[in-house]
Order: structure tokens, then sequence, then C-alpha cells
């Protein structure tokens, strides 16, 4: 797949001029920013990893709804290409572009639509020193025909109080006005401030943030796009700034979900109670070895039950499960090493599982304080195995990303004197769904070893 199409959309034009009108056109010289800037950022929901390269050089990768670094290059034109990498180490060129780079400028590169065939979109503004205040740009990275209002108020102030700022359309750059500016239009004061979205000329409320802290001199850049999280808006607002840190808005209402694992033997039933307040609860029933369905739920803090229906004596009742808005967790239970049940809990990722898997991996073995899990290909062995985790620690949970292929899982304990026992090689296993994978390592009587890891889906 090579994409050579290159998208500079007129709008992207015109923000550039009204840039010029109001405080500096192309000559650099009255700007601490000296120099070219480009940043990458990738909003195709169905996208793997991506990387960006600079003729052979290497720049960063992001992840959807992530973007890299901020680089500083020289400025003049560049052969600038977005590629990807699959599970034997293969790279594909996703697109190949030449762009021209600008002193004092930020080249905001985007990828946007179906990952098959993309939306690769140039976006570039110059860069300004500011003091206590900061440009705010916008845009929707939402292909469907959607359209959005964006209305902005301070913190502490209701939908009534806020102001229209711009009308969001699918790749539509601008650049948003302060409604209390007093020099330059442009120019907001740093504070917190709520964001809110509309459908087009409506005044019904179908997103809200939560208050932002816009707290740095510079620009900052909003994009709207979907989220694959438990959120029912399905909407979520990124605030890019000039680093990989990008903050994922949800709205103030969104919803969560959890599910519930049990790594007891089968012939044991768990009840499981979810409870908020007096008002709000959630339960059910899970069988030994089995993964339940996810539960939409308020978000929220809950207090979590559970009670063994084969020994009264057995269960808890005072765990804390925090579910915020758009999250998606699953709770483990499992005996500890006094055979008493207890339980931790695994965010469940919301990135595209369609070209690789953000496995959650977690040892609940209390006989082995660590682990190390190797997932080995057909040609490999585990010390050729390019994927694994070491030192998993009893009752922890961590993530690997996981190009889609066919692994053996395979469990190993290392003891003091360096001597390795292997606890489990599963069969090949199937790593090309596009389902969210989770695996445990826990106690089974019907493994030979006594021993197995779990793929749960």
């Amino acid at each position: 797949m090579l994409k050579t199409r290159l998208f500079r959309h007129a709008a992207f034009i015109a923000g550039a001029s009204l840039l010029a009108a109001c405080g500096g056109g192309s000559d650099s010289s009255d700007t601490s920013y000296s120099e070219a800037y480009i940043q990458f950022y990738n909003g195709s929901s169905n996208s793997p990893s991506t990387e960006l390269y600079l003729d052979s050089d290497f720049l960063g990768a992001s992840s959807y709804g992530d973007a890299t670094s901020l680089f500083t290059l020289d400025s003049g034109n560049g052969e600038f290409s977005l590629l990807w990498e699959d599970a034997d180490g293969t790279e594909t060129t996703v697109s190949e572009l030449e762009l021209n780079l600008r002193n004092g400028y930020k080249t905001l590169l985007m990828m946007t639509g179906d990952f098959d065939d993309p939306d690769i979109s140039e976006f570039q503004f110059e860069r300004s020193e500011l003091e206590d205040q900061f440009y705010l740009y916008a845009l929707s990275s939402l292909n469907d025909g959607s359209s959005f209002d964006l209305y902005i108020s301070e913190e502490g102030a209701p939908f009534s109080e806020a102001n229209f700022v711009l009308n969001l359309n699918y790749l539509d750059f601008q650049q948003g006005q302060y409604w209390n500016a007093v020099d330059d239009a442009f120019a907001w004061d740093e504070g917190d401030y709520v964001l809110y979205l509309t459908n087009p000329g409506e005044q019904e409320v179908i997103f809200e943030s939560q208050a932002i802290g816009f707290d740095f001199s510079t620009d900052y850049v909003l994009v709207v796009r979907n989220t694959t999280g438990a959120n029912d808006s399905n909407l979520v607002i990124d605030v890019i700034l000039n680093s990989t840190n990008i903050t994922a808005n949800q709205d103030v209402e969104a919803t969560s979900q959890f599910r519930v694992y049990s790594a007891l033997s089968e012939d044991r039933e768990l009840d499981i109670t979810l409870t908020a307040d007096s008002t709000e609860s959630y339960e059910q029933t899970v069988s030994g070895g089995e993964l339940s369905d996810f539960t939409t739920v308020t978000f929220g803090d809950y207090q979590i039950t559970a009670q063994d229906n084969s020994d009264v004596s057995a269960g808890f009742n005072n765990r804390l499960l925090t579910l915020n808005q758009g999250a998606s967790k699953t709770i483990l239970i499992f005996e500890d090493e006094n055979q008493s049940l207890t339980s931790i809990e695994v965010t469940d990722s919301t990135l595209p599982q369609t070209f690789e898997h953000e496995v959650n991996i977690a040892n609940l073995l209390p006989e082995f304080a660590e682990v190390d899990i190797y997932f080995v290909r057909d040609d490999e062995t585990i010390e050729t195995a390019d994927y694994k985790t070491t030192s998993l620690d009893y009752a922890d949970a961590r993530s690997i990303t996981l190009p889609n292929d066919y692994y053996s899982i395979v469990v190993v304990y290392e003891d003091n004197l360096g001597t390795d026992t292997l606890l489990y090689r599963s069969e090949v296993l199937d790593f090309t769904s596009d389902d969210v994978l989770m695996i445990t390592v826990e106690a089974d009587v019907d493994v030979g070893t006594g021993y197995r890891a779990r793929l749960l889906q």
C-alpha cells in the first residue's frame, strides 16, 4: 500500500494568511522559534503504530490517538515517509511525501480515515513567543459527514454562559478567537476551560469536558475523534501539545464498563456485586474459569463484593473499584497464599486491535514471586523470542504489544540459583482476532505441571 497524495486544505491556507495578519509573516526574526518543527498525529482508528521517517532516519511512532514528540529540523524541502512494521519485521510504506518546512513554523502531519486508504494531511502554523497566553486550533478527525459546534467557557460557568468558538468539520483546521481578547484576537489567557460540543446550530450539549488546564504559553490543537473505549457518546477530544503526552478528554457523563474473571476451579461459582450507593448496584454470577461479558455502568467509585457459593465463609466485601469516564476494566478474582479470595483490577486497552494487540498479563500464582512469560513463534525458542515479559510479580499485571501472529505461551520460573523451571507451554494460539486479549498465569490441577497460562478474550 503506497499513498502519495497529501491533503493541503483551503482552510489551512486561510489559517496561514490569518496568522500572518495578526503577528508576523514568514520572517521569523521576531520570534524565539527560529527553527523548523514537525510532529505526527495518528487519527486513523483502525491503524497500527505508524512510524515517521525523514529519508532513512527514524523520527518517532504513534498509535491511534497519539502523537510523536515535536522534532526540530532544518528548514526546506524534505522527503518524509510513514511506515508500519508487521509481525515478521517487514516494513510497509503507508505514504511518501515531500514537505516544505519553514523556520519559525510548526508542521502538524496527521493521518486519518480508514488505514487501508488513509488521508494524510499537513497543517502548518507559526509559533510565537507568548507570555501567560496561548493560541488554540481545532478540527474534527471524523470522516463520517458529522459536524460540531465548539463552545468554550471558563471553569465554573454553565453552558448558558459558554461562548461559540468554531464549527468543526473533517480536517478543517481552524484557529479559535478568544472572546476576552484585548490586543490579539487569537491570544487566549492561560487558565482552566470547559469544552462543549453540540450539533451545528443546536443548543443541546452532546459532549462536555471536565475543566482542562491550559497552563502553557504555547500552541494547543484540539482534535475530535471517536473512541474505542466504553464511552456511550463515542467522542473524545484530544489536546495536542509539543510532546507525546496527549490528553484524551472524555465526556463528563461518559459511561464505563467492567467484566469479571474467576480463576477458581470450574465447580465453584462466585456471586459478584458492584455497589455505588443504595440505589445503584450490579450483580452477576461467574463460574470458575469464566470471563463474563462487559457490563456498562455509570462512572464512579464502586465497592466490590464476592461470595463463593460453595463456601459461605469465603469471599470479600470491601474492595474498591474506580471507573472513570470511558474506562474499561477487568476484575481478576483468585486465591491468595492463605486460600482466601482476593482480586486485582486490570485496565483494558482502548486501542484498535486490528494489526497488533496490547495484551495484559497477570501472575495469579502466590507460590511464585516472579515468573517470565515468552511468546514463541514456530521458528523461535525462548532465547530468541522477540516478545517476552520477565520478572512479573505475583498479584501484578503488565501489558505487552504483540503484532498479529501465532504464538505459543511459555511460562518459566527462575529460582535463586538461576535454575529455570518450565511451568507451562501452550499449543500455538491465534493472536490475529480483533478482540481485547488478556492472559492469566494460574493454577490448574488438570495440567501436568499444575499451572497454566489462560488466554482470555
